[in-house]
């Protein structure tokens, strides 16, 4: 199978910019090792862009996905989500009292693994379900019921994990479906309904989960620290400091930046003085470009996550261009291609969605 794939699409790689257009985010980083000076930490950056060269390539030879697999693979998607989420929350009421404690610390509700990263499953899970829920084409009777049904529970779970970036990036893809259904005679309803729910959750989630209620306490807290000139140790503060200090050193070098290499010895050395010793690069994925490759690297980087998008009006599909706004948007608040957890996690939703419309 793979063999009588690859027969047929040799030669066809380079014609499809939906695919090879993410070869441009390794390319900046790469070079940016001719000028770093710690070549160590620029091949652990390599290390980790590596599956932007081998990925994009294996899905392209890959032999047909079809809409049908597809399908099948998102239901075992947001059930196994929806389990995980029953869990989680099932630990957070057995303590309630000390987890809520922690959240006003600062802390977040124990999950597995990274806190921010299972927060954007969620909400791309929710994207998914609601996408199982408007399908034309189910593969049963009951793939639309259970696609509502959880996305239902997973929308309301993503308000008592209190997870801010989760559910910015939540609300903004379904933002892209309400915009749709407004559009659609048939599912108007649903939009204005959608609106109004929108409108009204984060009232009530306020009021009636301590978690998100606590949540918005501390980063009111942080931000009056920060105001106070007393928030670099505290987590949103610190988050912004980072990318100031990121936005500073494209500044002063705003062509090809400093190199991916040095990104590390660089912050530290603007942190130190601050008395700041942990180790932190900044929390924005943009401006982590900028600032190690410059504003040419910069300009690759975009050209290769938003070809995919605009490509032949890929943007029309409504599930794809959720979750692809899901994924841009975490790169704002966190550095998730410099992870090889985020690397992979953003590679995947992208290529099956490329896979998925070529289908279609």
């Amino acid at each position: 199978m793979l063999s009588d794939s690859f027969r047929k699409k040799r030669g066809h790689f380079f014609s499809n910019p939906a695919f090879w257009a993410l070869l441009l985010v390794f390319v900046p980083m790469f070079w940016s090792g001719l000028y770093s000076e710690n070549i160590f930490y620029w091949a652990g950056r390599m290390r980790i862009k590596m599956p932007f060269l081998g990925l994009p390539i294996a899905f392209f030879f890959l032999p047909k996905l079809t809409a049908q697999d597809f399908r099948r693979l998102a239901i075992f998607y947001v059930l196994m989500m929806c389990l995980t989420a029953i869990g989680v929350t099932i630990h957070y009421a057995l303590n309630f009292e000390a987890i809520n404690k922690l959240i006003g610390q600062g802390q977040n509700i124990p999950v597995p693994r990274n806190h921010i990263r299972f927060s954007l499953g969620i909400a791309i899970a929710v994207m998914i379900s609601l996408g199982l829920f408007l399908d034309k084409k189910p593969l049963n009777r009951w793939q639309r019921r259970l696609g509502l049904v959880v996305a239902v529970l997973l929308f309301l779970f993503q308000h008592l994990l209190a997870v801010r970036s989760g559910i910015v990036g939540m609300y903004l893809g379904l933002l892209v479906f309400l915009a749709k259904a407004l559009t659609q005679k048939e599912y108007r309803i649903y939009g204005f309904l959608g609106v109004f729910l929108l409108l009204l959750t984060p009232f009530l989630g306020r009021k009636y989960l301590p978690s998100l209620e606590n949540k918005i306490g501390y980063m009111l807290y942080d931000w009056e620290m920060r105001q106070k000139g007393a928030g670099n140790n505290y987590s949103d503060s610190g988050r912004i400091l980072s990318m100031q200090l990121g936005l500073k050193m494209g500044n002063e070098h705003p062509l090809f930046g400093i190199g991916a290499g040095d990104i590390l010895d660089e912050m530290e050395q603007e942190l130190r003085p601050m008395g700041i010793t942990k180790e932190l690069v900044p929390h924005n994925e943009y401006i982590y470009y900028y600032a190690t490759t410059g504003g040419v690297g910069l300009t690759l980087f975009l050209m290769g996550i938003l070809t995919p998008i605009f490509y032949r009006k890929h943007y029309k599909n409504t599930l794809f261009l959720s979750v692809q706004v899901i994924l841009l948007l975490s790169f704002f608040v966190e550095p998730t291609l410099e992870t090889a957890a985020g690397t992979g996690y953003y590679l995947l939703w992208l290529l099956l969605g490329l896979l998925y419309i070529l289908d279609e």
